[in-house]
């Protein structure tokens, strides 16, 4: 409850002058404070839900970015291992796309430890935790971003070595 003050003030208002209300103007002013509660009960109940929207969200892309980089790592290993018995000479060629994959991937592990350590300082450290904790979030979305973008770059080299084996090497 936010206003939690505020309303230990109007409770204890409520027993000072209690005397001096009659019986209808004490059951208006309980039915009016028990619709305050229920009231900020719900906008409680409902940031909860939106934060647990988000966090969810969050582990989805987190998991999205780490499958589509470790897939993408895979599949150029899967092809090199298939040079490797046909076209040795070749496998060079894809090193670069291996590398930003493997990047990506790592990106998208510490994107996850920061996410962790922004959770940490939010609940553990309240008085600057919170800054802490918003400089982790921010961090930790710019690795997702950057294991996108990695992404984005490993499919680049690799279509431009595949596209460059249909001419004579």
């Amino acid at each position: 409850m936010a206003d939690l003050p505020a309303w230990l003030a109007s409770f204890v208002a409520l027993l000072l002058f209690s005397a001096l209300l009659s019986t209808a103007d004490t059951e208006l002013y309980k039915a009016k404070l028990q619709k305050w509660i229920e009231e900020q009960k719900n906008v409680h109940s409902h940031q909860v839900e939106m934060f647990r929207a988000v966090i969810s969200a969050g582990q989805n892309a987190l998991r999205s970015a780490f499958l589509m980089n470790g897939g993408g790592a895979v599949a150029v290993l899967a092809f090199i291992g298939n040079l490797a018995n046909n076209d040795p000479q070749r496998i060079p060629s894809l090193a670069p796309s291996l590398t930003v994959f493997v990047s990506g991937v790592l990106l998208v592990a510490v994107a996850s430890g920061a996410t962790y350590l922004s959770q940490w300082f939010y609940a553990h450290l309240p008085k600057w935790g919170s800054y802490t904790g918003h400089a982790f979030n921010i961090l930790a979305i710019v690795f997702a971003i950057a294991s996108y973008c990695a992404f984005a770059w490993g499919i680049h080299d690799a279509y431009t070595v595949f596209a460059s084996y249909g001419r004579p090497a």
